[in-house]
């Protein structure tokens, strides 16, 4: 049986989520773990001064996030490196199929960051 896609790292945010709200972790709840330990590195490396925008920023651009939907780091326009799932919704519940493709990396054509 697949895994759902917020399973792929072992991280297990279905089980925690329902444990504590009695609903199974989505798609949003994944976004906010990133989100979370996206802000986490940055404020690990600034020592919690979030007025250090330029080492906070360069610190989570470096980022390498063992997320629950699987790896995810950040190119030089800070646009995200990450798998892309094929899902599918089997009994209810939105499951990984497989990996329609690993680390896409979007080339950021135009951006003057990259």
């Amino acid at each position: 049986m697949a895994k759902p896609i917020f399973e792929v790292a072992g991280v297990g945010l279905p089980a925690a989520s329902e444990a504590k709200t009695g609903l199974d972790g989505d798609i949003y709840a994944v976004q906010g773990y990133d989100a979370a330990a996206l802000f986490d590195i940055g404020l690990t490396a600034v020592g919690g001064d979030a007025k250090a925008q330029d080492k906070m920023i360069a610190a989570m651009g470096a980022a390498k996030i063992d997320s629950p939907r699987g790896p995810l780091s950040f190119n030089k326009a800070h646009n995200p490196i990450q798998n892309i799932y094929l899902r599918e919704v089997r009994n209810g519940r939105n499951e990984m199929v497989s990996i329609a493709q690993a680390n896409v990396d979007d080339p950021a054509r135009g951006c003057k960051m990259a």
